[in-house]
């Protein structure tokens, strides 16, 4: 059966490429393949932010999209002149590896190389880090209306210490990667990593993606609602775009480890999203997001027809299954442009929410919400490049977790419903029960950038030997401290200072490889000491080249 279903969806991939070209016209075939980075750099969204149409808080960006608004030729005269460069020089310091694009044919093939070759030192526990990664992209575009992105990796890496304790606390998984492989016991791991994915345009209205990757639902740094922060996971992806008007569901496959596993396969789990945005005016974008989250193993549910629905309010589903139905959220975006060089943002999300212990202030734990509110301002200071981000974010304890759907009283076994993806939240790295500020700086001079980071945040965790306080998303709500007179931050309060500098040199703008140079300072202070969570001081240096393409966070 398995088999059968992965030939069916290969066909289906098939007649979206292969099947479709034939009635593209030639004559009038823009081709995509850049790298966003490479056409956001020295733009990073001035221009999307102020046409009036393009939805920012819809990412990952794609390059088709992008060029509609941004011209790359225009991108290049930022470089210095490169057409005295021969050939080698012109493939290290501006192009594409290789371009495979035919006389009087509407598809491009384009590839590269990719590489992470960093080592730094973990000052405090004095320990050596690196990153080994090797891998190879692909990209291609066939006829007006078809594009394909397809990478690989494979990596060896032994990472900080702090790193290499959280990873050893949720069963190998490294931040953003997935399960890894442990080679030793000291922070040393090997991993494969792959990203994926094609679209069709069929109308001016409607685009289709299938792939295995991740999605993003925000304007800031951090998202409340659906970020990037988790493993990669297959989805399928409809857009509709209506101008002003613009519509999302992402239909997707999560999978979650537990200790109840009894095979190799980890349990499933489904997801359904639903996101409008709407630009209202020259300044004002409100977006709506509803999502719903239902274990798909247990008593072989799997997927529930009536989630698939793309028009329907996914509560009234819910209600039609009953209260074990799934997890559902509601949530909102807003963004308002004060001008053209500054925005303000904010998000809300409730899970489970009742007006009158809302404003009773009894504490009631059920009372699960989240929010954030942040600024950006583009040519800060009317300093041409640079940016500036401010970010406070928050969630309530219990917050994106769920009751068990299993018969079994191990709080470990958490609800496989919860708002999760390989041990990782699909919103917030720090999950719930938890306040941040966040700043964010950066500065661009032709190929150098300079970026620096201060965060602090406090966190309620769990105490060993007591029931939750709601800061594990991935544990049991059923199993609470109290169902009254619970408090934000309750718990084991943690207080985390992550300080980050960071100076690149970018060599080659098609693939972002760039000579990095970076420093971090972290402190994490517990109330409480505890198997589970130590006080830390790390002191982080490293130095590397890599093809950076996609965003990794560390700093929780």
């Amino acid at each position: 059966m398995k088999e059968y279903k992965l030939n069916f969806i290969g066909a289906v991939c098939c007649f979206l490429i292969f099947g479709i070209v034939s009635a593209q016209d030639t004559n009038q075939t823009k081709f995509a393949n850049f790298n966003p980075a490479f056409l956001l750099r020295f733009d990073e969204g001035r221009t999307i932010q102020n046409s009036g149409v393009f939805h920012t808080s819809i990412r990952p960006f794609r390059s088709n999209e992008l060029i509609q608004y941004i011209d790359p030729d225009s991108v290049m005269k930022n470089y210095e002149d490169i057409s005295d460069l021969k050939y080698f020089n012109r493939k290290l310091l501006l192009d594409h590896l290789f371009i495979y694009q035919p006389r009087h044919r509407d598809f491009q093939i384009v590839m590269n190389l990719l590489w992470d070759f960093s080592f730094g030192l973990d000052d405090l526990s004095d320990k050596e880090t690196f990153t080994n990664t090797r891998g190879v992209q692909v990209m291609a575009q066939l006829g007006a209306d078809v594009w394909f992105y397809s990478d690989f990796t494979e990596t060896q890496t032994r990472v900080p210490q702090y790193i290499h304790n959280w990873a050893d606390s949720k069963d190998r998984v490294l931040p953003g990667v997935g399960q890894a492989t442990a080679i030793d016991h000291n922070g040393k791991y090997d991993y494969g990593l792959s990203t994926a994915w094609v679209q069709y345009k069929a109308s001016q209205y409607f685009s289709f993606e299938l792939g295995t990757g991740k999605n993003f639902i925000g304007d800031g740094y951090r998202s409340m609602l659906l970020s990037d922060v988790a493993f990669n996971y297959p989805y399928f992806k409809i857009r509709t775009d209506l101008g002003k008007v613009h519509y999302v569901n992402i239909y997707s496959e999560q999978r979650d480890l537990h200790k109840f596993e009894t095979d190799a396969v980890h349990r499933r789990k489904y997801n359904v999203s639903h996101y409008l945005s709407i630009n209202l005016g020259k300044r004002w974008n409100v977006g709506l997001f509803e999502t719903v989250v239902w274990d798909g193993d247990t008593k072989n549910r799997g997927v529930e027809l009536g989630y698939l629905n793309p028009v329907i309010f996914l509560r009234t589903v819910e209600r039609v299954m009953g209260s074990a139905g799934g997890n559902e959220m509601l949530g909102l975006n807003v963004k308002f442009k004060v001008s053209d060089q500054w925005k303000v943002y904010g998000q809300l999300i409730l899970d489970e929410f009742k007006q009158k212990e809302f404003f009773s202030g009894s504490g009631w734990w059920g009372n699960k919400y989240g929010m954030q509110l942040g600024t950006k301002a583009y040519n800060a200071f009317e300093i041409a490049n640079l940016d500036l981000l401010a970010e406070f974010n928050m969630a309530r304890p219990f917050m994106y977790s769920h009751s068990n759907d299993v018969e079994s009283k191990d709080p470990d076994e958490g609800g496989l419903s919860n708002y999760g993806h390989y041990n990782q939240p699909l919103a917030h790295p720090l999950g719930a029960n938890f306040i941040e500020f966040v700043t964010r700086g950066s500065y661009k001079y032709k190929r150098l950038t300079f970026m620096a980071e201060l965060l602090w945040a406090k966190k309620g965790f769990d105490i060993p030997g007591d029931r939750g306080y709601g800061g594990d998303i991935y544990r049991n709500y059923d199993d609470r401290i109290s169902d009254f007179d619970n408090e934000l931050l309750q718990g084991n309060e943690t207080t985390i200072t992550y300080i980050e500098g960071k100076a690149s040199y970018l060599i080659n703008p098609q693939t972002n490889f760039v000579a990095e140079l970076g420093i971090v300072l972290r402190k994490q202070t517990p109330e409480i000491l505890n198997a589970g969570i130590e006080e830390r001081k790390d002191l982080l240096l490293s130095f590397g080249l890599k093809t950076d393409l996609f965003p990794r966070y560390f700093d929780f």
